[in-house]
């Protein structure tokens, strides 16, 4: 945390809650903590100004979409790849060859990059290995499908 920024326990708790259910009514949060909803809003507010809230994000229903397959694929890249490349453009790339790209992270592990992607179709998956081992740069890609996801 930076020097300076301070969160209190209620902070903590109030963001616990909000990571695990952005949309909870205020109320409930008040009562959770034994507070009342006017603080919880200025607490909320804070949290927000003060960037520890970035924002919020739906959680989309991928079978209704007719996107049910859910996918994690591991990229290895050649080391000259980097140069000049910021990861922005990297993940900018991605986003263009891959329909369905749902997350694109920059690691330090054995892998360059993991991407998270939505498809209709196990058929969908080959496509898209195919395609992106035919991208300049890239030396290795392996993929993984999701069979069940929780949420914690």
């Amino acid at each position: 945390m930076p020097k300076g920024e301070v969160l209190d326990h209620t902070d903590i708790k109030l963001l616990d809650i909000l990571s695990h259910d952005s949309d909870i009514p205020i109320a409930k949060i008040a009562k959770q903590l034994g507070t009342s909803t006017a603080k919880i809003s200025r607490r909320i507010r804070s949290l927000e100004q003060r960037k520890f809230i970035l924002g919020y994000r739906a959680l989309l229903n991928y079978d209704k979409l007719g996107k049910p397959v859910e996918m994690m694929i591991f990229i290895n890249t050649h080391e000259e790849m980097h140069k000049g490349q910021t990861s922005e453009k990297i993940k900018e790339d991605l986003k263009k060859i891959i329909p369905g790209l749902t997350e694109a992270m920059i690691t330090t592990g054995v892998d360059d990059i993991i991407i998270k992607v939505r498809l209709a179709d196990i058929k969908d998956s080959t496509r898209i290995i195919d395609k992106l081992k035919t991208v300049y740069g890239i030396e290795e890609v392996r993929s993984e499908i999701i069979v069940k996801e929780e949420f914690i």
